[in-house]
């Protein structure tokens, strides 16, 4: 992974943290992307301190379609190339409430944003090619825990 640059959204714990914290390891250049800054800037450090490399951090809640525009804005002004897109945020929850712009809160942040980041980041990732985009998923069991 040595010379790779990956995006990986939902990254400040969970899977996506200990997949940033793998990739790190393998030597590509990591950028972790969470909702809160304070904590996504700990998890920066975190990754650093333990599997060494460059991990950089980007806020954004993925909830808001103008967040994701202005954090695909970000990435495409700082990263010359994106050779891995991971999109792994997502939430659950029991009761429906919506987003800033009107929209079913899991639908925008499980469904709509990385639909729309993806195609935001799409030329910069054909530019990088052969590059690639993973969505990651999980199912919600019976009893409250997440299944892959």
């Amino acid at each position: 992974m040595e010379s790779n640059t990956v995006v990986i959204t939902g990254a400040t714990g969970g899977i996506g943290k200990a997949t940033a914290h793998g990739l790190a390891l393998l030597g590509a250049h990591v950028i972790i992307v969470g909702r809160d800054p304070q904590r996504t800037e700990e998890a920066a450090r975190a990754i650093r301190r333990s599997a060494g490399g460059k991990v950089d951090a980007f806020s954004a809640d993925l909830s808001s379609q103008a967040q994701v525009r202005r954090l695909a804005g970000e990435l495409l002004s700082t990263l010359p190339r994106i050779d891995v897109l991971i999109n792994n945020a997502g939430g659950y929850w029991n009761t429906r409430h919506t987003t800033v712009d009107g929209i079913e809160h899991a639908l925008a942040l499980n469904h709509l944003a990385p639909f729309l980041l993806t195609n935001l980041l799409l030329e910069r990732l054909h530019l990088s090619g052969p590059a690639r985009v993973i969505t990651v998923s999980s199912k919600r069991t019976s009893h409250g825990a997440h299944q892959l």
